[in-house]
């Protein structure tokens, strides 16, 4: 008798155990390192990883688009922005977010705002019922996504910025970590590393030796893919509605607008003329590389990625610093990677200031500008559009956002929409 209550009491305690690890699922504390570790891979990935970053994808796009809907479009040029967003406009109790090696979200919180029962704070409802989910982890942190882009306005366009011009320090780039809490800052040579390392405060800025020059990405074809007038190759990204009052409308396709010197027709070879970009629709600007080209009637544009079965959803999204994306160009075909940062600044190389790109540990090459990066397809092949192909730096890839470039055609009542 006492045997089988010993394993009644026994089997009891597993169940209950059972029920408590499956409530905390999704409530990782500072010790669970396990659900807290950055995903640094895109081969080799856990089951479940896809469709766990395609949940992730849609909590962070439905947080974004749901602040823009709030705050509107971000104007002017005076101070750093991420998707469009100046740092006012995201809530304090928000500090980053990021893709674990699940493919799961990682919440990061302010520190003033985070405690072991946070599933019943205000913060936690009122993001529940932003994004329709309690799919996440949830981690404490010092600084606030607000200070972190304040700090980046400080020093690429503040104080900071000021005195380390007068100095001749040049820093080459720069990105917000959502995993680490802090600001990034690459310089070229340990000369500029001894001065910037006393200036900056240690807790927000880490400093590396790193030349991150971002190559804009242009290469020449005599013939076959896409050319502008100048027959310089580039790739297409996806095809765009150009949306008119009065219901008209007019499709196209987006591609880079570095590619362009001013008005230009479009070939898919060098005979064959399938539209033509205006000047007053390419947009080169620090956080847009974006043109529209007008296609003629003749020409047949598909939602389906070159040379695969990959669908473009008639959407876009952002992802989230680990998250795994994928590329298509002209140049290198397809290819995926790791999003390392998912904003950050530098300077190409015509020293033209850019911001909140997206870093990807990716290969991409010249005549891959304007190119589609899509998220990782899913179960039935289809993806979300994230952003165009700008360049690279020290064999990485960079992209400008989706939500930027479209935010920066839109002109009065003329808007686009992807299709």
């Amino acid at each position: 008798m006492k045997k089988w209550v010993c394993i009644i009491i026994i089997a009891v305690f597993v169940l209950i155990s059972g029920i408590i690890m499956l409530a905390n699922k999704n409530s990782a504390k500072a010790e669970d390192s396990l659900y807290l570790k950055l995903n640094d891979k895109c081969d080799n990935l856990p089951e479940g990883f896809g469709d766990n970053q395609h949940e992730a994808n849609e909590i962070t796009n439905k947080f974004f688009k749901s602040l823009a809907g709030k705050h509107g479009w971000a104007e002017g040029t005076s101070a750093y922005t991420v998707n469009g967003l100046y740092a006012e406009a995201f809530p304090s109790y928000y500090a980053g977010a990021y893709i674990n090696i699940e493919g799961k979200l990682v919440l990061q919180i302010t520190e003033d705002y985070y405690s072991d029962n946070y599933q019943d704070s205000d913060w936690y409802s009122e993001f529940v019922e932003i994004v329709g989910s309690e799919n996440f982890y949830c981690h404490p942190v010092t600084f606030s996504y607000s200070q972190l882009i304040n700090a980046m306005t400080d020093l690429i366009m503040g104080d900071i910025h000021d005195e380390l011009q007068e100095a001749g320090i040049v820093i080459t780039g720069a990105g917000i970590s959502d995993y680490k809490n802090h600001i990034d800052v690459y310089v070229k040579t340990q000369e500029d590393y001894d001065y910037i390392i006393d200036k900056l405060d240690p807790e927000v800025y880490s400093i590396e030796i790193l030349d991150c020059t971002i190559n804009n990405y242009v290469g020449l074809y005599s013939g076959g893919g896409i050319t502008n007038s100048s027959f310089s190759g580039f790739s297409a990204a996806c095809r765009v509605r150009k949306n008119l009052p009065y219901g008209q409308y007019i499709d196209g396709f987006l591609t880079c607008a570095h590619s362009f010197s001013g008005t230009s027709n479009v070939y898919i070879n060098p005979a064959t003329q399938i539209g033509v970009s205006y000047s007053t629709e390419q947009k080169y600007t620090s956080t847009a590389d974006v043109a529209f080209i007008e296609t003629n009637s003749s020409t047949t544009l598909y939602n389906t990625v070159y040379l695969s079965t990959t669908i473009l959803n008639p959407s876009y999204s952002t992802v989230a610093e680990g998250a795994v994306v994928y590329k298509t160009g002209q140049a290198t075909g397809t290819t995926y990677g790791v999003v390392h940062e998912d904003s950050q600044m530098g300077y190409d190389d015509n020293n033209v200031y850019c911001s909140d790109l997206v870093w990807v540990f990716a290969s991409a090459s010249n005549g891959d500008s304007g190119g589609i990066v899509y998220t990782q397809p899913d179960s039935i092949g289809h993806a979300d559009c994230l952003g165009i192909v700008k360049g690279g730096a020290i064999g990485t890839m960079l992209y400008t956002k989706m939500y930027n470039n479209l935010g920066a055609l839109q002109s009065g009542p003329v808007y686009y929409t992807i299709y």
